[in-house]
This record gives structure tokens, C-alpha cells and sequence, in this order.
């Protein structure tokens, strides 16, 4: 190998300058001319070898110098091929644009469908295919498509009792007042999806409740005024045309019924909704004044200001004393001690809630633990854990019931209480044993001890004595063991 000194990098520096030089001059004088592509177009395909192309390894062609090493611009194009196996493909090109799209999702996608597709994939490559092609929401409109096409299917290759069916079928669900109504169904359900998940959460709050169930109310209620604008939401998608009404690629029938006239049953829909929702809950959360009193435990609802927060709340803490007023006096609580204990543990709370915001349960349930071994707020903590355990809900009353169902099964019938207990626990728990921290569970079983608990060790061990005092111990307890042998 040959050594590498001052000289030799000289004469290397040189040959590069003299190389690029003799490329500006190349450069200057091919200007006005027409200069070979660096663009090479591609179709999503394996690039030629470097044999092929004249290129060797690195990218430089062999017949130049290395100093004309040119950078290689990639640009895919859409390949018919792709549609052989897929329908659904559809390439769009435009004067200066082109893009894909794919009309399955396009027709039959659900709402809110974010694929690239359907507004068109401008990146020409067949892996953005085949990711659109394995994703959630293509499948989901095939399904859909599918399902779709299943009466025609029937209608034309059905027999016996099964096609006549599938022929009404289909004449029903191409109806313009069978689209209009489903319209109607997904615009209402929009406000009852939310109200029914509320109730399935294991933190609800009685606030919440009301809150929803009033919302929903008071927009079924406007839908229910403004006509124009539910005939609006229910023709959403549908078109008419010289040749009659469609909805997307599907045309419709109009039949015997008019369009008022669907706007009209819905209208009565509507009503039999809110009739429900009132008999369901207009006794029991709206118009309860122990349910609303409750409300004054919920954080949430606490006015911003010191000055508002000082006698907020004082009425509803009598109205529920006065319901639960023979328990609670046989407990030893009475109304004045609430009061007062209620102006300082509205303090306590607003002052935890400062560090951070904390879930309604939670600040409740800290609160309880913190001060259940002491008699600061003994009597207002008696209405707070009989408010805790009003019933907003019994959705997890049933998962625990399924639960158990599915833990003490057949198989396992012999499973003790006990055991059953603890794995019902474990399963509904949501903590994971990789991110669990003991530490709240450490500090409950602290506070809730009925005395003082402490270690029996010291914190750092046992501690050595002094030698002098061990020299002494030792000789108090041999004068104790002859003490007792003279005796």
C-alpha cells in the first residue's frame, strides 16, 4: 500500500481542481443546447442494473470522469395491470395532475373515512395500493357493498319463496322514503350514541347525566320545530335529475308517499323519544331535589370565587339531611355540624383540586381516606358517601355479572367465593403489572387502619451501640443471671 504523504495530497488536490474546471467549461458551452434528461420515469418497478445502464456501483457512468456524477430523480407511473384484480381502482389524470381513487369507498365508505382514495392518492406506487387495499375502512365498505348487492343477487338467481321476498326487499331499500328515513335514524343517533355511552362509563357523575339527557332533549325538541331543516338532513345525498331521483349511483322510487308526509312520521318519532326520555328521567334526575341538591358535591359546579364558594351549597346539604334526617341523627350527626364542617371542607377540596385535576370518584375517595380515622368532617363525609353511593347507573353492575359468567363457567363451577372475588377483581381492574405502583395502594392500607401503624423495625436497620454502654449492659445481665442461680 502506498504511503500517503504532503506531496501526494498536493498532486490529488490539483487533479480535482483541474477536473472541475474542465466540467464549467463543458457546462458553459453546452448551455444553448439540448442537455440529456437527468428525470428517469419509473412504474414502481426494479431500477435496471447497473450493467444495463452504464452505470457502475456508485452510481457514476463509466465513461466519465467522477465528477459528472449526476443525481437520479425517480417518477412513478400508474400501471393498467393493477386494475386487473382490482374494480374498485379507478385512475383520474388530468391536465397537469393525476391521482387514484377507489370507488367502493367512495359509495359505500362510512363517514368520516380519511383514506387518501377517495378524495385520490397522487403517489403512483403499488404499495399505496395494496395499503389502501388491506386497511379497515376498504373492508368495511366491501362489507357494505356486499351486503348491498345480496337482494338484486337473490332477485336474479333466487328460487322458490326466496326471490319474491328479495324482490319486495329490494324495492323497499330503493325507495326515496326508505333513504330518507335512514337518514333521519343516523342524524338522531348522532345525539343518543353520546347520552348511551355516558351511561356505560364507571365514573358518571349525576351533572353529567343531567347535563346530557337535557341536551338531547332540548335538540330533539328544535329538530322537531324546524321541518324545513329535517327534510334538509334527510335528503342529504339524495339528487334529482331529468330522469328522477338517486341517491350516490342508486336511483330511487318515489312511490305513494310524498316527502312531507315522511317528515311528518319523523316528527312523530321524535315525539315518542322525548315522552320516553321525560318518563325515564324527568322524576328521577330532572325534577328530584335531592338529585339536584347532590349536585353541590360535584366540584365541577363550584363557583370560581372565594366570596360565591363561602355559602355555596348550604341549602342543598339541608335538603339532603332533611331526606335522610331519621338515619342520620341516629348516626349522631345533625344539621349544624354539616353546615359548618361543610364551609371548611369546600377549602380542602378547592385546595386539592389546585395541584391538578382530579376525576369526581377520585377527589372524593382521597378526601374520605385522608380524614376517615378523624372527626374534623364526620358529619358532612356521612352525606358525601350516601350521595357516592346513589345508583347513576347499572352498566357496571351487568359487566360484573357477565363477568362472572365468564370466570366461574361450566368448567369451573367449583370455584370458591374468595377465589372468585379475586379474579373478578384482577380482571376488572385496569392497572397492568408493568406500570404498576404500588404507592396508593400503600398509602390507603396506611390511612385506613384503625391505629397508628408503624414499622417494628428501624428504618435503617439495627443500630450499634456505644461500646460502653454494651459493656455495661452485659455486666447488668450476667449480675442478673447470678443473682438468680445464688437464689
Amino acid at each position: 500500500m502506498a504511503k500517503s504523504g504532503p506531496n501526494t495530497l498536493l498532486n490529488y488536490f490539483a487533479k480535482a481542481s483541474t477536473s472541475a474546471e474542465t466540467d464549467a467549461e463543458t457546462a458553459t458551452e453546452g448551455q444553448g443546447e439540448d442537455a440529456e434528461s437527468d428525470v428517469e420515469s419509473h412504474a414502481d418497478s426494479p431500477a435496471e442494473s447497473p450493467a444495463e445502464s452504464g452505470v457502475n456501483e456508485e452510481g457514476m457512468s463509466s465513461a466519465e470522469p467522477p465528477s459528472a456524477k449526476r443525481k437520479r430523480i425517480y417518477i412513478y407511473r400508474f400501471q393498467e395491470s393493477w386494475k386487473e384484480e382490482r374494480p374498485w381502482l379507478r385512475h383520474v389524470k388530468g391536465s397537469d395532475s393525476e391521482s387514484m381513487v377507489c370507488d367502493t369507498c367512495i359509495q359505500f365508505g362510512k363517514a368520516g373515512n380519511k383514506s387518501t382514495f377517495i378524495p385520490g392518492c397522487t403517489t403512483m406506487k403499488i404499495s399505496s395500493v395494496t395499503t389502501h387495499e388491506g386497511s379497515d375502512a376498504h373492508a368495511a365498505a366491501v362489507k357494505r357493498k356486499a351486503m348491498s348487492e345480496l337482494p338484486r343477487q337473490v332477485v336474479e338467481t333466487g328460487t322458490g319463496d326466496s326471490k319474491p321476498k328479495a324482490k319486495g326487499l329490494l324495492k323497499t331499500l330503493k325507495s326515496l322514503k326508505f333513504v330518507m328515513f335512514m337518514q333521519f335514524v343516523l342524524y338522531v343517533f348522532k345525539y343518543l350514541a353520546p347520552l348511551s355511552a355516558c351511561f356505560q362509563q364507571r365514573d358518571v357523575t349525576l351533572e353529567m347525566v343531567k347535563t346530557k339527557v337535557s341536551t338531547v332533549q332540548l335538540k330533539l325538541q328544535e329538530l322537531s320545530r324546524d321541518r324545513a331543516k329535517m327534510k334538509k338532513k334527510m335528503k342529504d345525498g339524495v339528487e334529482e335529475d331529468d330522469e328522477g331521483v338517486k341517491y350516490k349511483t342508486v336511483r330511487l322510487t318515489r312511490g305513494q308517499a310524498r316527502e312531507d308526509g315522511v317528515v311528518e312520521e319523523a316528527v312523530q318519532v321524535l315525539s315518542t323519544i322525548d315522552y320516553h326520555l321525560d318518563g325515564r328521567f324527568k322524576d328521577t334526575f330532572l325534577n328530584n331535589d335531592v338529585i339536584n341538591s347532590a349536585l353541590a358535591f360535584d366540584p365541577s359546579t363550584w363557583p370560581p370565587t372565594a366570596e360565591a364558594l363561602a355559602s355555596y351549597g348550604e341549602e342543598e346539604i339541608s335538603t339532603i339531611f332533611q331526606h335522610y334526617k331519621v338515619p342520620l341523627e341516629k348516626a349522631g350527626h345533625s344539621l349544624d355540624n354539616c353546615l359548618i364542617q361543610w364551609g371548611e371542607l369546600k377549602v380542602v377540596v378547592r385546595r386539592k383540586l389546585s395541584f391538578g385535576p382530579m376525576k369526581f370518584l377520585d377527589v372524593w375517595q382521597h378526601v374520605i381516606q385522608e380524614h376517615s380515622q378523624s372527626d374534623r368532617f364526620n358529619d358532612i363525609l356521612a352525606l358525601a358517601k350516601i350521595i357516592l353511593l346513589l345508583p347513576v347507573s347499572t352498566a357496571e353492575c351487568e359487566r360484573g355479572f357477565s363477568l362472572m359468567k365468564r370466570v366461574k363457567s361450566d368448567w369451573r363451577n367449583r370455584l370458591r367465593a374468595d377465589t372468585l372475588t379475586g379474579l373478578m377483581d384482577i380482571t376488572l381492574s385496569d392497572q397492568q403489572v408493568e406500570t404498576f405502583s404500588p404507592t396508593d395502594a400503600m398509602a390507603r392500607w396506611w390511612a385506613d387502619g384503625k391505629t397508628t401503624r408503624r414499622p417494628r423495625t428501624t428504618p435503617y436497620g439495627r443500630r450499634r451501640r456505644d461500646p460502653e454502654q454494651a459493656q455495661a449492659a452485659d455486666y447488668t445481665s450476667s449480675e442478673s443471671e447470678t443473682d438468680s442461680e445464688d437464689l
